[in-house]
């Protein structure tokens, strides 16, 4: 990974759901799929 890569991480947890799991935010999940 370069310092670019890294500059968006981590990911930002938006809220947690029912079951426990972590909901991120979509823009940045996005970006680290297209990285």
């Amino acid at each position: 990974m370069t310092d670019d890569d890294l500059a968006f991480l981590p990911l930002k947890v938006t809220h947690i759901d029912r079951g426990g799991r972590r909901v991120f935010d979509p823009q940045d999940k996005r970006r680290l799929i297209d990285a």
